[in-house]
């Protein structure tokens, strides 16, 4: 049991810094016991990447186009605030692959575009005869393989041809993880591949074998009636007494009796028994004066992204809008990444004479086009929209946002880094935890809560 009163501090106002708030106010007063819990977040606002707008009396994201509702940590939190009555839901659907100048659907069940039958590949027109024979060599990998330092996208070039990597595998990837796949290792989500190579050899086996199913259906779109941002306010009001505002961290020192020095806007210190560091890792890696952990740090990059939404009148898209979507290869020579038709997807943000649509710009290392603006970037988006639809007439409305930190960016290395980081921490830095890497929000909101529990644990043996 504590014996005295300490302060925990949560560097971070964004989701993860919320959820993990959450959890630690929730034990501080069911134990009673004598903490005092402060969350300092840099800007005037919390959220992060959560930022929802209202134009015309619809609510309009910014940032996080979801939350994915079949992950445990999310529902349990919904559950937790009592917000299951404003859940709005939707079931992903197959995403096109912009080819050759065409939208083009994937005619069989499929992980990222791996078929789960070997057979089904001789039903896209995307491969050449001779990439679909490509594909055929995953069959004959061997089992016990060891490549954990390796690319995701020479993990699968691999096992499937760098023609199915570059037509269908690889758009799907980039536009989830929003970066060049050649340069970041098989981590998050993507790192059971690796043991389904060491298992059965060939992935596709792997995932007959073990009864994966589809990506869309291991997905549900989840938002809230007025936007994601209400489960922000729900998380705000009920940390309000320990959020502060325009507190930014620059640095942590060891203080005295076991204590934290945190230096706040460079004027201010604020002492802390414990600290959980909430914020994007390409922020965090000088916090610490730590030459070992600045330089396994110092490798872990983000990637610019920026969304342009469009509103039109429905009579101004004269092009059936099929699935939620499409997503582009990185050597495509549009500038969207990927796309939703978000009137396919939620039916209650359009009304039932419009058409909104959301695309999303930016890949890693261009960093130059979010310095246009707005009505550039609606421009750019436009004009690529109009090569693949018949659109006449201008749009209502437009919504653009630009995020600089958007996705982090695992390295090849980042699961022995992981490591390594938190053996340092735990010796070194006894009281500090670190979030985990989290490229969506249901991520951020499981490592929220993982966050907490680590610092749950490490009190309950004070």
């Amino acid at each position: 049991m504590v014996k005295k009163a300490r302060k925990i501090v949560i560097i971070g106002g964004g989701i993860t810094a919320l959820t993990a708030g959450y959890y630690i106010k929730q034990y501080i007063d069911t134990h009673e016991l004598p903490y005092d819990l402060q969350i300092l977040e840099s800007s005037a606002r919390v959220g992060g990447k959560i930022n929802t707008v209202k134009i015309d009396g619809k609510y309009i994201e910014r940032g996080a186009s979801f939350i994915n509702g079949k992950i445990p940590h999310v529902m349990k939190l919904i559950e937790a605030l009592g917000m299951e009555h404003q859940v709005m839901t939707a079931e992903s659907k197959q995403q096109a692959v912009l080819l050759f100048g065409k939208l083009h659907h994937l005619p069989y069940p499929n992980f990222m575009g791996i078929p789960f039958k070997i057979h089904d590949i001789w039903k896209t027109d995307m491969l050449s005869f001779k990439g679909k024979l490509c594909v055929y060599k995953d069959l004959f990998f061997r089992k016990n393989q060891q490549r954990t330092e390796t690319t995701i996208y020479d993990f699968l070039e691999n096992h499937f041809g760098s023609e199915m990597m570059d037509h269908i595998i690889e758009p799907y990837l980039s536009s989830l993880l929003s970066v060049d796949i050649s340069e970041v290792g098989v981590t998050g989500e993507f790192s059971f591949l690796l043991e389904l190579e060491k298992q059965y050899g060939s992935l596709i086996k792997g995932l007959a074998q073990m009864n994966y199913v589809p990506r869309s259906e291991t997905i549900q779109y989840l938002t809230f009636e007025t936007g994601l941002e209400a489960i922000i306010e729900e998380l705000k009001a009920y940390l309000k007494p320990h959020i502060q505002y325009g507190k930014k961290v620059y640095a942590i020192k060891k203080g005295l009796d076991h204590q934290y020095v945190l230096n706040v806007n460079e004027n201010e210190e604020i002492m802390a028994a414990e600290v959980c560091i909430a914020i994007p890792n390409t922020e965090f890696k000088y916090l610490l004066p730590d030459e070992e952990l600045l330089s396994l740090f110092s490798q872990h990059l983000s990637v610019p992204q920026g969304t342009v939404t469009l509103s039109f009148p429905k009579e101004a898209i004269k092009s059936e809008l099929v699935g939620s979507g499409f997503v582009t290869p990185s050597k495509s020579d549009s500038h969207i990444t990927s796309s939703m038709w978000l009137t396919n997807i939620w039916s209650h943000v359009t009304s039932k004479d419009e058409v909104l649509i959301r695309a999303f710009i930016g890949r890693y290392g261009e960093i130059d086009i979010l310095s246009l603006s707005d009505s550039q970037l609606e421009y750019l988006v436009l004009e690529d929209l109009k090569k693949l639809l018949v659109i006449e007439g201008k749009p209502n409305f437009s919504v653009v946002a630009r995020w600089q930190h958007s996705i982090p960016l695992s390295p090849t290395k980042y699961l022995k880094e992981r490591m390594h980081v938190h053996q340092v921490l735990r010796e070194k830095y006894p009281g500090i935890f670190i979030n985990e890497f989290g490229a969506s929000i249901g991520a951020s909101v499981e490592q929220g809560e993982v966050l907490a529990q680590s610092l749950i644990e490490y009190i309950q043996q004070l």
